[in-house]
């Protein structure tokens, strides 16, 4: 079977940038969903933990705990600490939206 790609009206250095575009956008998002995988692994995250997995500041985590969209739990007096099952659902509901 012989399978021919026609490409009219462009540069092969085009068409071969945007190829390599899309290989490295690719890599990244496989990478950066491996590297939040031990965070999810666990049963809580901290603040710090969350502020990581979502790229945000921890201003807008704890606006997300006034709006209601994150609940957070205190463990003891001094320690905040988020259930990864709660945020694992925040981080598919973001990823939807998304796309």
């Amino acid at each position: 079977m012989n399978r021919q790609i026609l490409v009219q009206d462009t540069t092969i250095e085009s068409l071969l940038e945007q190829i390599n575009n899309s290989i490295e956008t690719t890599i990244e998002l496989v990478l950066d969903r491996k590297s939040k995988q031990p965070i999810l692994d666990k049963e809580w995250c901290t603040i710090k933990e969350v502020c990581s997995l979502f790229d945000v500041t921890k201003a807008t985590v704890h606006l997300w705990i006034r709006k209601g969209k994150l609940t957070k739990y205190k463990l003891g007096s001094r320690s905040t600490r988020f259930k990864t099952d709660e945020v694992r659902t925040l981080l598919k509901l973001i990823e939807r939206k998304r796309n």
